[in-house]
């Protein structure tokens, strides 16, 4: 997982963004390796069902990964609609990598 200094410290007691309220590059950037480097990749140069299994474990181990951090992290009162609004897009981009799964495993069977 990627580091973004100014975006992963919570504890901060200065916004996140100048006070727009705006998920972490650190979780846009973790959307995009799922997205490009996970999915997409995966299923252009591996069997289908390798691809699934392989795309569900990453995300599953990166989720395990996120739930970790969120769990010891204490963010300040100005850090919470920061920590909400990266939990809130990392839950977002979960249903989205679940659904891009799910269409591509179906896409790939009829074929």
């Amino acid at each position: 997982m990627m580091q973004d200094v100014d975006s992963n410290n919570y504890s901060s007691l200065r916004s996140y963004a100048e006070g727009v309220v705006s998920y972490s590059s650190t979780v846009q950037a973790w959307h995009h390796f799922m997205q490009q480097q996970v999915i997409e990749e995966t299923y252009r140069i591996l069997p289908c069902e390798v691809a699934c299994k392989l795309s569900a474990y990453l995300l599953c181990k990166s989720l395990d990964k996120w739930v970790l951090r969120f769990c010891s992290v204490k963010p300040s009162e100005s850090r919470v609609p920061q920590m909400r609004a990266d939990i809130t897009a990392i839950l977002a981009h979960t249903w989205y990598v679940f659904a891009s799964i799910y269409t591509l495993k179906i896409i790939f069977s009829a074929a």
